[in-house]
């Protein structure tokens, strides 16, 4: 399976998430879309968090792409500028992911809290791996560990605001995303 035939699946999955319901998609419905044997979709794709992880994945290489690019002092304050950055190039139309992806993985999260879960233990490990693998040293070096921790309430705050913020699957403001990502970070760095 391509990496294009890969995007346009994840695209059917995340569509049909949104519009049959999170839990009541299955693997052969999704297969059934592209006329593919399951078992073939369930070698890249063992379960509906499968596709959740391929974007959140994506997106994560971006991250880490522009976290390469910073010199801050401030590891937390890195993974503001480098997440921003990444949101800002999708929107921009040429990040590690379509807008609408990114929008359709968002509102999947934010409509259910055993995905939201889910990605929150994934970008956990995600985040630990690669921060220790960029920085050279230990998952559990005390500065990793505290930047995962603090990053990963400002994702779950974020991501929680967006429940309340948008009504239809369809309505989605990035500029509404951006201002959420930079009030949660701020309101959490004053609590530090």
């Amino acid at each position: 399976m391509g990496e294009a035939d890969r995007d346009v699946i994840v695209d059917t999955a995340l569509e049909l998430f949104i519009n049959q319901g999170y839990n009541a998609t299955t693997l052969d419905d999704i297969a059934a879309v592209h006329h593919l044997q399951p078992g073939l979709l369930a070698a890249e794709f063992p379960h509906n968090e499968s596709f959740i992880f391929a974007v959140a994945d994506a997106i994560f290489a971006g991250v880490f792409e522009e976290l390469a690019k910073a010199q801050g002092e401030d590891l937390v304050e890195d993974l503001r500028a480098a997440h921003q950055r990444t949101v800002n190039r999708v929107i921009a139309g040429y990040g590690p992911v379509p807008l609408l992806r990114m929008h359709r993985m968002g509102r999947v999260i934010a409509t259910n809290s055993a995905v939201a879960q889910a990605v929150s233990a994934h970008r956990k490990q995600a985040l630990t791996r690669g921060l220790a693998n960029q920085r050279g040293v230990a998952d559990d070096d005390p500065q990793i560990v505290k930047a995962v921790t603090v990053w990963s309430a400002i994702m779950a705050c974020t991501h929680a605001a967006a429940v309340h913020d948008q009504d239809e699957p369809d309505d989605f403001a990035t500029d509404l995303t951006t201002r959420r990502l930079e009030r949660t970070f701020n309101l959490v760095r004053r609590t530090q």
